[in-house]
Formats: C-alpha cells, sequence, structure tokens
C-alpha cells in the first residue's frame, strides 16, 4: 500500500504495497524504490513482506499503519508464487499454493480494507489469466481470479484496478 495525498488540505496519508514472500536474495529495483525514505513531504510507503496466505499477517501490518496515526490510502498487490508445469503435472496441492500467494493474498487485503476509505487497490496480474500461457495453468487460474476481484470491488462501490502485465525482459513478473 502506498500512501497519497488527497485533494485539499495536505495530510499525511499511508499506502502499503505488497510483495510476498518475504526477499531471501537480492531485491528488485522495484522493492528497493519502494522502501527507499520518501521525501520529507511525501508519502509513507510499507512493503509487506511474508506469507500473505495468513491473514494475521495482513491484520498485523495494518494494525502497524493505524498505530503510526497515518490514514491507509491505497494497496498494491504484486504478490505472486508461479508454479509453472504442464496441466497433467498440476495436482490440487500445486494449485493451492499459487492461488494461496496470489489470490487469497488479494482476497484477505480486500477484507481487511474493505471498510477503510482507499484511493486505490491496485491489482498486479498477468496477460496469462486473459488468455492462459503454456504450463502456468495454476498461475493463469489465480491471475484471472484477481480479475473477478477486481469487478467484485467495483461493484461494491470500491476501488479496484487489475493490470495484466505481458511478458518482459526487464520487468519482474506479475
Amino acid at each position: 500500500v502506498v500512501p497519497s495525498t488527497p485533494p485539499g488540505p495536505t495530510i499525511a496519508a499511508h499506502d502499503l504495497a505488497v510483495a510476498a514472500p518475504a526477499p531471501t536474495g537480492p531485491t528488485t529495483p522495484a522493492h528497493d524504490l519502494a522502501v527507499a525514505a520518501p521525501a520529507p513531504t511525501g508519502p509513507t510507503i510499507t512493503v509487506l513482506t511474508g506469507d500473505l496466505a495468513d491473514p494475521a499477517v495482513i491484520a498485523t501490518t495494518l494494525a502497524t499503519i493505524t498505530a503510526r496515526g497515518l490514514p491507509l490510502r491505497g494497496v498494491f498487490h504484486a504478490a505472486g508464487a508461479p508454479d509453472d508445469g504442464v496441466l497433467l503435472q498440476q495436482d490440487p496441492a500445486r494449485l493451492a499454493r499459487v492461488l494461496a500467494t496470489k489470490l487469497g493474498g488479494a482476497w484477505h487485503l480486500h477484507h481487511a480494507t474493505r471498510h477503510l476509505l482507499l484511493d486505490h487497490f491496485v491489482l498486479f496480474s498477468s496477460v496469462a489469466g486473459v488468455h492462459g500461457q503454456a504450463g502456468q495453468a495454476s498461475y493463469a487460474a489465480a491471475c484471472a481470479a484477481l480479475g473477478a476481484l477486481a469487478q467484485v470491488r467495483r461493484a461494491a462501490g470500491l476501488p479496484a484496478l487489475c493490470v495484466d502485465w505481458c511478458a518482459s525482459r526487464t520487468l519482474p513478473a506479475a
């Protein structure tokens, strides 16, 4: 979630950027940029790394943000855990692992923030959810479900945007 400043009088705000699982090696440039010290008058950004399939991880992070006294203004969910393999090699456990982080994390974020007045709720997905991707049936299903979650939020009058990224040699997978 990344903070933003609403129109009108300037007030401090907070956004949450979600990236999971916790990095075990070098971080990505996007992660490094998100956790860099913001400008003194800019927004505060919290990067959540951890098991997004566990609603307690999200609840703890949101409680920390609330304790800082800054209103949460937006969520950016870019977590994912692809488990590539041809369809005949997929099984319920592999599907569940992929869905837990990509879709489960988004669902938990939705439930934890649906009562808040967010400016944005952005889901980083993949074009694989639109037209499929060879060897990525589980990931494609999770990405398609993110689009459905965005529609559910918008139908409820909540902000939502699902961005279906395409393959890139310079950007990490969504």
